[in-house]
């Protein structure tokens, strides 16, 4: 595998900072979501639980990845790679993919709106062998993919908003738009630190954006009850 990100030495810090944020906020999202799947009692709310909880839980792998690489940081700009490094370094990278991947692979499920629980684990393990039978440069093969399956979930989200004109599906559609191109963005951060920088301000705006959603939709499921 080849170099993951080019990260300038200033934003070093901030970024781990950031994703323990992302990490925290996600892990909320899978918790309200779980909280009013328990108010409507559908499958939807949970199984996007369930891609969150996931999501959060690569953040913290990610944040990991970065702590260890820490102590050697000596340039203005550095690069990370998972080539010729630790096995640690290594498993922390692919612990951040496969969880990452898990989470949104679980919320494309929840689109399907399919009653056939068989299905998601044949989709899980179609998506994520590539991960690992892939040679060369995984991490672009990850981006790629991360990319359009998070278009694919804004795309469902304009599809839902063009048919109910609902306000808490066009924050949806905003945040996955977001994370769509936070994704995009993120491929260039081997070329590009500035990159880097950006998707993860993307990232946070998205993600704040659904924990807010988020938590307006519990409020109103409970005073439904």
């Amino acid at each position: 595998m080849e170099s993951v990100f080019l990260i300038p030495r200033w934003f070093f810090g901030i970024d781990m900072a950031l994703e323990v944020v992302f990490a925290i906020v996600t892990l909320f999202i899978a918790g309200y979501a779980m909280r009013i799947g328990r108010f409507c009692e559908k499958k939807e709310p949970k199984f996007f639980a369930v891609g969150f909880l996931f999501i959060g839980l690569s953040y913290l792998a990610r944040g990991l990845i970065n702590i260890i690489v820490a102590k050697d940081l000596t340039e203005n700009i550095t690069v990370l790679e998972v080539r010729e490094v630790s096995s640690l370094i290594h498993f922390g990278v692919y612990a951040y993919m496969t969880l990452f991947a898990i989470g949104i692979i679980s919320l494309v499920y929840m689109t399907l709106k399919t009653e056939k629980i068989s299905f998601y684990p044949i989709l899980l393990i179609t998506t994520l062998l590539p991960l690992f039978l892939l040679k060369g440069n995984v991490a672009s093969y990850f981006y790629i993919f991360s990319t359009v399956i998070l278009v694919y979930l804004a795309t469902h989200y304009m599809v839902e908003y063009k048919a109910n004109k609902n306000a808490k599906t066009r924050y949806s559609l905003i945040a996955f738009s977001l994370l769509a191109l936070a994704s995009l963005v993120l491929y260039f951060a081997s070329l590009h630190y500035v990159s880097y920088v950006i998707s993860h301000i993307l990232e946070l705006v998205a993600y704040s954006i659904l924990l807010t959603n988020l938590i307006k939709v519990a409020k109103n499921e409970q005073k439904k009850k």
